[in-house]
Parts: C-alpha cells; sequence; structure tokens
C-alpha cells in the first residue's frame, strides 16, 4: 500500500500519518489491544479512501490494459467502491476474465465473494431470443438496484424495445422498513418524529426515485404513512389520527 502511495504523494509526513492510521490497534471483542497487521483496521475513516486507491491500481488500470490487449476495447467496466459490473462481448470472454479476476485479486490479497459474483447473459438480441422460446432473462444487483431486462416503447417510432430497467433491491427494501419501523417503535413519542422520518423518507427518495422505479417507490412511501398511523395511534387510548389527514396532510405533505 505504503509503494502505491509513493507514486503520487511524496510528502514524507503524509505517508507517515497513514502508516499510523494503517497499524492503528484494535479492541476485540474480547477486551484484548491487537495491532493491525494486514489491511485497514475494521471502521477506520481512512478505510474507504484507502481502499478505492488500492482497487484503483490492483484492478481499474489493470482491467484497461487487460481490454485493450485482449478484448480490443469492447469490453466496459462501472466500479462503485468494492462493488464491479464488466461487459463482455459473449458469455466466453466473461468466463475466461472471471478466471483472471479471481486470480489477479488472489495475487493482490484480496478475495473476490463467489456468491455474489457470476456471469451471464445479456443484450436486446438474446432477450428477445429468450422472450420466443419462453424463457426469462437473468437479473443482477448493483448498487441496491435490481437490474432487469424488460420492454420500453420508442414514442416517436412506435415499436417496442428491450432495455436494461432498475429497481430497488427487495432485501433492500425490506431492511430499510424494517429499520425506519424499528425507529418509529423506539421514538413514537417525540414531538418531531414525523419530520425525522419524513427526512429519513427524502433521503431514501432522493437516491431510489429515478425511471421504473416509480411503483417500488411508491410502495415505500405508503408503508411509511401506515407504520407512521399505527404507531402514532398507539400513544394513547383513544386515537388521535385519522387515516385520511395523516396519508393525505400531515404526514408526508
Amino acid at each position: 500500500m505504503l509503494r502505491l502511495l509513493k507514486l503520487k504523494i511524496q510528502d514524507p509526513r503524509f505517508l507517515y500519518l497513514n502508516i499510523k492510521l494503517l497499524k492503528a490497534p484494535t479492541i476485540s471483542i474480547e477486551g484484548r489491544t491487537e495491532r493491525n497487521e494486514v489491511g485497514s483496521p475494521q471502521g477506520s475513516i481512512l478505510s474507504p479512501v484507502i481502499a478505492n486507491v488500492y482497487l484503483h491500481y490492483v484492478l481499474d488500470i489493470w482491467f484497461s490494459w487487460l481490454n485493450a490487449k485482449q478484448y480490443r476495447g469492447s469490453a466496459r467496466t462501472v466500479r462503485y467502491a468494492d462493488d464491479a459490473v464488466f461487459t463482455f462481448r459473449n458469455l466466453v470472454e466473461a468466463e475466461k476474465f472471471r478466471l483472471q479476476l479471481v486470480e489477479r485479486l488472489n495475487n493482490w490479497g484480496i478475495s473476490i465473494n463467489e456468491g455474489k459474483t457470476k456471469a451471464m447473459v445479456c443484450g436486446e438480441r438474446e432477450a428477445a431470443r429468450r422472450e420466443a422460446l419462453g424463457l426469462k432473462m437473468p437479473s443482477f444487483t448493483f448498487l441496491g438496484f435490481l437490474h432487469v431486462w424488460g420492454k420500453s416503447l420508442n414514442r416517436k417510432r412506435g415499436v417496442w424495445f428491450w432495455r436494461v430497467k432498475r429497481r430497488t433491491c427487495p432485501l433492500r427494501f425490506k431492511k430499510k422498513l424494517a429499520e425506519i419501523t424499528t425507529y418509529i417503535r423506539a421514538n413514537r413519542h417525540e414531538t418531531d418524529l414525523i419530520m425525522l422520518v419524513k427526512r429519513v423518507t427524502q433521503g431514501y427518495l432522493n437516491y431510489f426515485a429515478i425511471n421504473d422505479n416509480q411503483k417500488r417507490v411508491s410502495q415505500f412511501v405508503e408503508e411509511i404513512k401506515r407504520i407512521l398511523f399505527n404507531h402514532l395511534n398507539r400513544r394513547g387510548q383513544k386515537r388521535s389520527v385519522n387515516w385520511d389527514k395523516s396519508s393525505n396532510r400531515a404526514l408526508m405533505r
């Protein structure tokens, strides 16, 4: 890691500070102080930055070189932190690269998540072929979105075409609702509860409110309204909130 940092940074004091943060001791579950020997400490403010620097050299630059040498620039990649998607011209190239990727990461001390890593077919022609055979296109999850192949209408030409559509990942959807439900249950007597929930909901919408995901987003908002309505009415023996008023005005206005 230090050799990689030295490629761009010459200040020895800054490099020494990185070493101190990387080797900073942590407290184990048993209460023992342990000096960090491999990787960056869990929860360290340095971890996300240092991981991106590491993957830039280990993965991004290597893939750019490999793409030009073996795939004539036809491959593409999108990476965010330690999640990445690679596209190739056919499944044979994808499988070949998957093996190369595993070997590359192993050589640099990184293990790949086999459960989340797979090579799969994609493309408009494959989607049309599978539709004719009555088969579904495979889907995948990336950055909290479930990516699926679906048809859209080109209104100018009046024809349907295949493209990738993004929807909220079902697991992420359920997890967020569970977190908000737990929070509301624990803080339902707070006077500013509605405003706090609105902020969380707005943050969710800022990320997930995109094309093709309107149904999931609307469902999320309705679920939040229902959860708020149920818990606010448990604050006393008498119902304090009316559904029509709460859903249309007070809660999510």
